[in-house]
This record gives structure tokens, sequence and C-alpha cells, in this order.
């Protein structure tokens, strides 16, 4: 049988594709149930977070 070549470009794009995935499915499970009005606030206070951190 012949082998494929595994480029070092292929394998990490497969890697961060399952990182990423992961990640998604975490994000899903910490929402849960949220409605997407409840899930802005979250998101905009971890924006205001990051932004005052940066000026410090």
């Amino acid at each position: 049988m012949a082998r494929t070549k595994t480029t070092a470009s292929s394998a990490q794009s497969s890697a961060t594709i399952g990182f990423e995935a992961k990640l998604w499915l975490t994000a899903d499970k910490l929402r849960n149930n949220m409605d997407a009005p409840e899930n802005k606030h979250v998101v905009l206070g971890l924006i205001f977070q990051v932004e005052l951190k940066s000026h410090e």
C-alpha cells in the first residue's frame, strides 16, 4: 500500500481543527440554554475586562 505524504502544515491544521472543535463544545456546555440577550451581557463584560487589562 502506498503511503500518503503528511506535511507539517496538514498535521498542524488537523490539530487546530481538533482544538477548535473541543473549544466550541466546551463553550456550548458552559452556555447551556442561555438566550442570546443573556449571552450578550456575558460577552460584553468579558470584552470590557480585557480592555481594562490592556490599558494597565
